[in-house]
């Protein structure tokens, strides 16, 4: 009786030094994207790649991008990519979504995370000078704040995501919205003012 109460104490002790690992990773890296999203908010495109750069190594993911809603023109407003990065390097790609195309377009049509691990083949290749695979993972969250879209993140990994790492993406993507709308706020000042 001794020992399978001891067996138990222990399980418990393991299982709370878990949660605890998770909270503390959480609390870290929201802590060190705040430093981040405090730091560039005059600069959209240097955010842009500071963001998806410290997201991607953070979750020791392969690639990623960060869409940011256009709304300059209001009959057609759509994703633009301002940032993408692969392999430890900023890569320069344009590239634009509208509303409901693609997985992007469809998170930002129904404002909802889509976590797959059952990718199509054709949808996104990781490559690197050893060959060209398929990610296990993606996941795609949309940043939204006073149920306002203002843009889209896209992470592939090799390995798939934990259930704290996708509620972890969900709570930055609060966080980056909120930064992304003081930033519109502050361009249309600026204009104006101008």
């Amino acid at each position: 009786v001794l020992a399978k109460a001891l067996l138990n104490m222990h399980e418990k002790l393991v299982v709370a030094a878990n949660e605890d690992e998770k909270r503390n990773w959480t609390t870290t890296g929201l802590a060190n994207f705040g430093e981040i999203l405090r730091s560039n908010q005059e600069n959209v495109d240097e955010l842009s790649n500071q963001i998806i750069s410290s997201i991607i190594k953070y979750l020791k993911a392969n690639q990623g991008a960060l869409f940011i809603v256009n709304d300059e023109d209001v009959d057609k407003p759509h994703l633009e990519l301002t940032a993408c990065y692969a392999w430890d390097k900023q890569k320069f790609i344009k590239k634009t979504v509208n509303r409901g195309e693609g997985l992007a377009g469809q998170v930002w049509l129904e404002r909802k995370s889509l976590y797959l691990i059952d990718i199509p083949e054709n949808y996104v290749q990781i490559t690197s000078g050893l060959g060209a695979a398929c990610p296990n993972a993606l996941l795609v969250v949309p940043l939204i704040i006073n149920e306002e879209v203002y843009g889209i993140l896209e992470i592939a990994s090799f390995n798939k995501f934990k259930t704290h790492e996708i509620e972890f993406v969900e709570k930055l993507g609060e966080s980056i919205a909120a930064t992304l709308s003081g930033s519109k706020m502050n361009a249309k000042t600026k204009n104006l003012l101008e």
